[in-house]
């Protein structure tokens, strides 16, 4: 619609998530010479995203200046009823309307969302189609209203205050952890803790430290694995975090921790708070050995026939392994349905020779049947006698089912 623009974010002073006053003030300039009258600023007080809150300070200067309305939604509205507002936030109420979620934030279900908006003529309010005098309109709130009354003020206080406490405390414990990178770190209050796991090849010989915003893009694409991977983890360990994925512009794939949409369904407490950040310590280790020894895996790959490396950037660990194997080739026709047969058959035989080592293979893997999916790997793990036993195995049931010439393809994740 030729009557919508996009005001862009900062690039280079302040956040990156923020609306740059600079470029806003530019547009509202362009279309005033125009002869343009620039009606409304639509403007976030914490995206459900990712928390990201624009300056409402000089925002509501400027649209005051050049009689602009300003209208705020976003989740760190509900800090608003806290004792304590930063004056940041605080300049949100200076805005000419607001949507509020209370539904979502005290977890009442089928409630709707409500629109408080400032004016000095109800009459005007009324043509402009902001109420309704048909009683059923009318009637709409009810719900919510209903259900506010059964909780009380200091309930909702509570709630309120339990997410922003929530949010706070693990926002503390990953400011203490390593290789943790914590997006929009620098919000107030923000209810909304987004962070993900960077990893780096420092420990490899002659690596320097790679951080996400210098890898290619292969390695970003293997780094949302291998994050996509620990939000699965982190969700089966502590379910009551309401942990979720997140695809951010700027940083790809992350870890979103909302309590304030959250917490209310799943009773999330500190201790599940603490219990997420016990169980992301354990699990950050695998995670940097996995993705070192993917470089070693394509090294020592090279050196090691029968064995070709190839990249699988959709599955987080080790990597891709094709056994070549020796004989007569198959017909077209009947090629996929034995690579399938001899791969069932070494997963089962590497299943029980490999204990230690997570194996999904057949149907039950969910993608490709001519694969055997290995999950990630600990420091227990010996590279050589992985190698040497996939090759072994590999021949002896290359042997016992006499297949024919054909790639076999090992997932690593």
């Amino acid at each position: 619609m030729s009557c919508l623009c996009t005001v862009p974010c900062n690039t280079v002073f302040g956040s990156q998530h923020q609306m740059d006053i600079a470029s806003f003030e530019r547009l509202v300039a362009d279309d005033e010479e125009a002869g343009r009258v620039p009606l409304l600023l639509l403007a976030n007080a914490g995206t459900p995203a990712a928390g990201h809150t624009d300056k409402f300070v000089r925002l509501s200067e400027i649209c005051s200046q050049h009689g602009i309305w300003l209208h705020v939604e976003g989740v760190t509205l509900a800090t608003l009823v806290l004792g304590f507002v930063p004056s940041a936030m605080l300049a949100a109420v200076k805005s000419d309307s607001m949507t509020l979620t209370p539904g979502i934030w005290l977890g009442l279900p089928a409630t709707p969302a409500v629109t408080l908006y400032r004016h000095d003529d109800p009459s005007l309010a009324l043509a402009a189609g902001l109420v309704s005098s048909r009683p059923a309109d009318r009637l709409r709130p009810l719900p919510l209203w209903l259900s506010l009354q059964q909780l009380g003020n200091s309930a909702i206080l509570q709630c309120i205050r339990l997410a922003t406490q929530l949010s706070q405390n693990l926002l503390d414990k990953l400011k203490l952890l390593p290789n943790i990178k914590i997006s929009v770190h620098d919000e107030v209050d923000c209810p909304v803790v987004v962070f993900k796991v960077v990893l780096s090849e420092q420990n490899l010989p002659g690596a320097a430290v790679v951080e996400v915003s210098d890898l290619q893009q292969r390695e970003s694409e293997l780094q949302d694995s291998f994050n996509r991977w620990l939000c699965s983890e982190l969700q089966k360990a502590v379910p009551a975090s309401g942990l979720s994925e997140v695809e951010l512009d700027d940083d790809g794939l992350c870890l979103r921790f909302s309590p304030l949409v959250t917490a209310a369904a799943l009773d999330t407490s500190n201790a599940d708070v603490d219990s997420l950040c016990e169980a992301l310590s354990a699990r950050v280790p695998t995670m940097l050995l996995s993705w070192r020894l993917r470089t070693a895996l394509r090294h020592t790959a090279l050196s090691a026939p029968p064995l070709a490396y190839l990249e699988e950037r959709c599955w987080a660990g080790l990597g891709a392994l094709r056994y070549e194997v020796s004989g007569q080739e198959f017909h077209p026709s009947d090629q996929q349905v034995e690579l399938e047969k001899f791969n069932q058959k070494l997963g089962q035989k590497l299943k029980s020779l490999l204990p230690d080592i997570p194996l999904t293979f057949g149907p039950k893997a969910g993608g490709r049947l001519d694969c055997v999916y290995i999950g990630m790997v600990t420091e227990e793990l010996d590279m050589a006698a992985l190698m040497q036993t996939i090759v072994e195995t590999g021949q002896e049931v290359e042997e016992s089912s006499r297949v024919g010439c054909f790639p076999l393809l090992f997932v690593f994740i």
